[in-house]
Formats: structure tokens, sequence, C-alpha cells
């Protein structure tokens, strides 16, 4: 089996992770600063040329490195219109939609940056099980609210990875089993993974499952309407509390997991008894993920930085191992997980995917005529 160089490009706030793999081997892992702060000012394709300007500063550096000699070049996918997952060969339709994207995010200048780098030096360009990747069942769309229908917000690159290595562990594919992945990083998502597909999930962004270290998970609607009323937040600014300022920072004050464990280990009661809510509401959504696989769970797989604290470990593993045993896989694998969607496609062990823009799902038919 050939093994293949690939280049994958993942845009952060601060910095543009690049890697170099050959095969399964990493040749270099580097994290690139970003020499001036994004301005959200700027048109996307300004951030596009300074990204890239960034990481061609960064490649000269690397002694040896030949950009002619790379295989295949692959970025995050962020700015796509909801697609399911697998990996894709970057089109025009695609840059087109990531241009036109109107959101705000560094993951979005990803897949126009590998894709000029495959044009200049004539090879293919891809992405790999999107950030907007869309698998779910229709019953996981339907709230009591007609009007409001859920959307699938995962963090699909590191979960199906995850599912990928442990699938492989048991001796399988990740097509052969049924797992409750749950990713927990700054925000989190606990997903029923069903024979291959996502097909339910809690949400990343928009306060739904777990509280997170900086995000409000589930709250009760009606104090949602009061607080809306009350005049003293705007849109944006709820908005923003919602999505980064809620969750543990808003009970202590701090979002970072390793000094609020540290706060938990030295004896502070109001600390650990917020983290332990915590811990108990993802216990509580991964055994709500089980009942959707109706128990049929192959393993729990917990995942992503939080994942690195042996008392969330100890306490989630006895709060929920009877459903099935519980595996770690502490940090994220993002690079890794890019890469290998890659080398799947190139080694004939999964069908690339054809990007049309066209969502997998667009709405109920019933809301539509409203």
């Amino acid at each position: 089996m050939k093994d293949f160089l690939i280049f994958a490009v993942n845009p952060g706030s601060t910095s543009t992770k690049i890697s170099l793999f050959h095969g399964d081997e990493a040749v270099f892992i580097k994290n690139v600063k970003n020499t001036t702060a994004d301005n959200n000012k700027q048109s996307h394709e300004e951030k596009v040329k300074n990204r890239k300007e960034w990481i061609i500063q960064e490649l000269s550096t690397i002694s040896g490195f030949n950009i002619t000699q790379v295989d295949a070049f692959v970025g995050r996918g962020g700015g796509l219109v909801p697609c399911s997952s697998g990996t894709y060969e970057i089109n025009e339709q695609m840059i087109k939609d990531v241009s036109e994207n109107p959101l705000i995010h560094p993951a979005r200048v990803a897949p126009q940056i590998a894709y000029e780098f495959a044009r200049e030096n004539g090879k293919k360009a891809y992405v790999v099980n999107s950030p907007h990747s869309d698998e779910f069942d229709d019953v996981s769309r339907i709230t009591g609210f007609a009007a409001i229908e859920r959307i699938s917000h995962i963090h699909a690159l590191n979960q199906k990875e995850i599912a990928h290595r442990a699938a492989a562990e048991l001796g399988g594919k990740y097509e052969d089993f049924n797992f409750v992945v749950a990713h927990l990083g700054g925000g989190f998502s606990i997903t029923a993974h069903r024979r291959g597909r996502m097909v339910d999930s809690t949400d990343n962004i928009t306060g739904d499952g777990p509280m997170s270290v900086n995000r409000c998970g589930t709250i009760d609607v009606l104090s949602v309407v009061d607080i809306c009323f009350s005049g003293k937040y705007t849109k944006e600014s709820l908005y923003e509390y919602v999505m980064a300022k809620s969750g543990l920072l808003d009970h202590l004050g701090i979002d970072d997991g390793l000094v609020i464990e540290k706060m938990v280990k030295e004896g502070n009661k109001h600390a650990k008894t917020v983290f332990d809510a915590m811990l108990h509401q993802i216990a509580k959504s991964i055994g709500a993920m089980a009942a959707v696989l109706e128990g049929d769970v192959k393993a729990i797989l917990i995942t992503g930085g939080l994942a690195r604290d042996p008392y969330l470990v100890e306490t989630l593993t006895r709060k929920t191992q009877f459903i099935a045993p519980v595996k770690i896989y502490p940090g994220e694998f993002e690079m890794e997980a890019l890469t290998n969607g890659v080398l799947r496609v190139m080694r004939k062990q999964e069908e690339c995917l054809t990007y049309t823009g066209i969502p997998p799902w667009s709405g109920f038919e019933w809301n539509k005529s409203k």
C-alpha cells in the first residue's frame, strides 16, 4: 500500500495548524501564529491571502520540505452548506458557498487555501467531515414548537475519527457498530452514532444538552423569555452570553478546565458542586443518546480536552458504564482526522463524495407552506 503525503490546514482564532503526514505517520504538525489579529472588516479573500502567506512563510523555514511532492491537500470544512459526512473533493461550488457564507469563523478560509495550494501544484484538495455535517433522523429534528426545527451542530471531525479508531480496536469498521460519542472541549456535543451515521446529538452551539465551560446548555424556556424581555440584554449580548460567557465561566468566573480541576481537588465546595452538576448533565445526555440507539451501544467514547481530567473520567465512567464499556480518547485528533479521511479515499477504502451545495435536509414541507 502506497504511503501518500497529505498536507492539512486547520485555522483557529489566533493561529493556523498545519501538518504533513506520510501515510499514517506525522512528518510535522505546527501552529502558525497569526502575524496580525483577524479583522472582521476584512473581506474573505483578504483573510485567505493573509493566512496563506503566513503558512508559506512557515513552510520556508522547514528544512527539506517541498510542496510539489505533496500528493493531496485537505482543509477544515468551515462555511459549507450542510451536507452528509465524509470526504469531499473541493470544487467551484464549494468555494462559492464558502466565500458567500456570512459565518464569522476562521475555519471558513481553510477550503479555499487548500484548493489554491492544490491548483498551484496540480493536485486535488479535500474537506473531511465538515462541522456542518448533517445525518439526523427526521424524528431528531422535531421540537414541541412547530416553527423551530433542530439543526445538526456536532464536532463531527473529531467524533468520526474517534469512532473509526474505536471500531478498529474492536476488530471491525465504523459502520459495524453503534457508539455514543461525547466530545468535551470548549463546547460539548454528545452524539448517537448508528452504524456510521450521527442520527441525533446535543448541540455544540445553540444552547442544548449539558452546560460546558462557557456555554449554557439546556435551560428552561420561560426563564429565557423573561430574560429576553427584561430590558437588561440586547439580542447580540444574549447570543454572546449563550455561546461564550455562560456555563462554568458564569458560575465560577473561570473557563480554564485545568484551573477548575485544581479548585475541585483543593476542596473548593462551590467549584465542586458546579463541576459535579456539569458531569451530571453530561451523563444524562449520554443516557439519552443510548436511548436513541435503543440500548444497543457497543461503547461510550469520551474525547476532547476535558477527557484528560481523571476526576471527570472516573465520574462519567461510574455513571454510565452500566450502558456499555467506556473508552477514553483525551484531546483532539483533528489533523489526523483530516489526513485519515483523505487516505481512506486515496487507498480506495471509502468513496470520495461530490459537493453539490444542496443540503440533505432543508426543513419540513409542512413548515415551508406556512
